[in-house]
């Protein structure tokens, strides 16, 4: 049954969202809640609620994935062995098996307390479950409550997300299209291609800036550069960033960028998010960054405005997480990628590559990152063109499309 199946009275009021969610990494959760507020804008009225069944109503191992996730996020030779082993036939016929037996009541139960209109999955482990719970709901109620997927990752994804059912599925990019045809569980006209969704600030911001490298454009990032009160808005300017809380080997990174920089005679500005990292914060703060050159080091907490920050770069270092990677794409920001998760994110690394907006360069070389973005930021043609290219994978309104798509 189409989306069209939602009844315009209920429209017209807002709907009940209920997002099928876990905090494992801060994508997921980031794309609900961007959803979310599109939905809200959309359609006036709108509620949602944010789920993890796993957590609540799964069964070992499954329950404990978001303790699972932090360790093994931190040991990437252990999660290549975990995600090598479940991305797999074999595996996905054994935890469809066992979750459907184990937790699907639970979980129809779990669903049907929060009386929702429509369900959004946004996690690969909540697809197969769920989806048998709606269409059971919807034949216990006489009331057809449609189930979407919403897949978060760009380059590669994990076998899970593709459970047929579904009323659409949601993809980022090209490749995670072809992967869910070639998987052949869902139709492909119920394959939407849209981008992956980001906060609204970004799509905002996109529209301000235009083409970063106008006139116009240099003009509005100078402008928010003077907005976000930074130490200099004449410089060359650098975000680093290592996710939501802070990891990585963003201290070496730091320190080879601001050597690198110095060496070559380059007046820049590095703004690093420190997340929850106050001892990376402090260091930074209470270092003399001025025996080499004129290069500057700030070190940034939790970042609110980050669309803004992205504004004011001129290039990004990041980890490889497939939203953090569209967010930079949105206001045409090159991106110098320094890790990856293998296996999920490995696919993210060839979407900058081959996109032609960035590069690939392991935190373990420190002073290659360096002198990769020393090369960009000496090069201004080769900055326009990385910019551009940004540009064109950019989808800075896949929140409001996909909403609009499901609204309607």
């Amino acid at each position: 049954m189409a989306a069209s199946s939602i009844p315009k009275s209920r429209k017209e009021k807002g709907l009940h969202v209920l997002f099928l969610s876990s905090d494992t990494g801060g994508g997921h959760r980031a794309s609900a809640e961007s959803l979310a507020n599109q939905f809200q804008l959309l359609f006036p009225g709108t509620t949602y609620d944010l789920l993890d069944i796993v957590e609540k109503d799964g069964v070992a191992p499954y329950n404990s994935l978001v303790s699972t996730y932090k360790h093994l996020s931190a040991h990437p030779s252990q999660w290549k062995l975990v995600y090598t082993v479940s991305n797999s036939r074999a595996f996905e016929m054994l935890a469809d098996a066992h979750l459907k037996l184990m937790c699907e009541r639970a979980v129809r139960k779990r669903i049907q307390s929060y009386n929702p209109d429509v369900v959004i999955s946004v996690h690969p482990l909540m697809t197969n479950v769920p989806v048998l719970s709606c269409s059971k709901i919807s034949h216990i109620t006489g009331k057809h409550l449609p189930i979407f997927t919403v897949v978060t990752d760009l380059g590669s994804a994990h076998c899970l997300w593709f459970a047929n059912g579904v009323e659409k599925m949601f993809v980022g990019s090209d490749q995670i299209k072809k992967l869910a045809m070639a998987r052949g569980k869902v139709p492909v006209e119920k394959i939407i291609l849209a981008g992956l969704p980001i906060r609204h600030d970004f799509a905002i911001q996109a529209d301000l800036l235009g083409v970063r490298h106008s006139e116009a454009g240099r003009a509005y990032q100078q402008r928010v550069r003077r907005e976000l009160k930074l130490p200099c808005t004449d410089r060359k300017t650098v975000l680093v960033m290592g996710g939501g809380e802070g990891v990585g080997s963003l201290s070496n990174i730091v320190d080879a960028l601001y050597v690198e920089l110095a060496l070559q005679g380059i007046d820049a500005l590095v703004l690093v998010v420190c997340g929850r990292n106050e001892k990376l914060r402090h260091k930074l703060a209470t270092r003399d960054w001025q025996s080499l050159g004129k290069v500057i080091v700030t070190g940034l907490g939790f970042v609110t405005r980050m669309a803004e920050y992205m504004v004011a770069a001129d290039v990004l270092v990041s980890k490889a997480g497939p939203g953090t990677i569209s967010e930079a794409a949105a206001v045409s920001l090159p991106v110098m990628l320094t890790s990856f998760l293998p296996g999920q994110e490995e696919g993210n690394v060839d979407y900058v590559i081959d996109g032609g907006f960035g590069a690939y360069c392991a935190d373990t070389d420190p002073i290659g990152i360096g002198e990769e973005v020393c090369m960009w930021l000496h090069d201004p043609a080769k900055l326009e063109m990385l910019s551009n290219a940004a540009k064109a994978k950019g989808v800075p309104n896949a929140a409001r499309d996909i909403a609009q798509q499901i609204g309607d």
